[in-house]
């Protein structure tokens, strides 16, 4: 896993630009340590900084070959950052809420302040994830839990099908965009220099989609 950090609004928005200029990105990134608590195919990044836990050390083959690890292919994790205990427990909470799929909103990792927030749709799916992981299998992570409007699957699925087939609703094309967990929207983004720019616009604005934010920038 790659270990992020939050930055500041400006230089999120910066950074996320850069990253779309050349169209929406089709891969998987992570807030704190995961956005989703699955897969999020197309989700917004964060400035993400070089993993200590990965990096080259002294001892890194002979550790590499005790573990069965190709050094020169697979990372060999060192913990350096403390991180290696809170993603273990992450992971095992994955599995826990699994069943919870469905009204999975996001989950979000706070590395500097160690903090887990579960967001999910419904009251009921928020009530069955406190049992899990406060009763019948607690964690020892801090645990927020939060109430989204929308499922992560169906905000990535909203993503994909805009913005795979933007020309045949938009009649053109200049759109990037990802999935943005913190506010729980699909956050479209133009640059207002585009040739098509006002047309783009206009084809957002006539979906009257609650779930889409536009960010128009230049």
């Amino acid at each position: 896993m790659t270990d992020v950090v939050i930055p500041g609004p400006d230089l999120l928005t910066r950074a996320v630009r850069t990253l779309m200029e050349t169209g929406p990105v089709n891969t998987s990134w992570g807030r704190g340590t995961w956005n989703s608590l699955f897969n999020d195919p197309i989700s917004c990044p964060r400035f993400v900084m070089d993993n200590p836990n990965f990096a080259p050390y002294p001892g890194r083959y002979a550790v590499a070959r005790a573990k069965g690890i190709p050094p020169d292919e697979e990372p060999v994790l060192l913990d350096i950052t403390g991180d290696a205990r809170y993603s273990e427990e992450r992971d095992r909470i994955r599995g826990l809420l699994g069943s919870l799929r469905a009204y999975d909103g996001g989950m979000l990792w706070d590395f500097e302040t160690a903090t887990l927030t579960v967001q999910m749709t419904t009251e009921d799916a928020l009530q069955q994830a406190r049992l899990l992981l406060l009763v019948t299998s607690p964690t020892w992570l801090r645990v927020m839990f939060v109430q989204v409007e929308y499922s992560a699957d169906e905000l990535d699925a909203l993503a994909s099908q805009l913005l795979e087939h933007q020309l045949e609703w938009t009649g053109a094309s200049g759109l990037s965009g990802c999935v943005d967990y913190d506010v729980n929207r699909l956050v479209l983004m133009l640059n207002r220099d585009q040739q098509d720019a006002d047309i783009l616009i206009q084809a957002v604005n006539n979906l009257h989609d609650p779930r889409i934010t536009l960010d128009v920038y230049s």
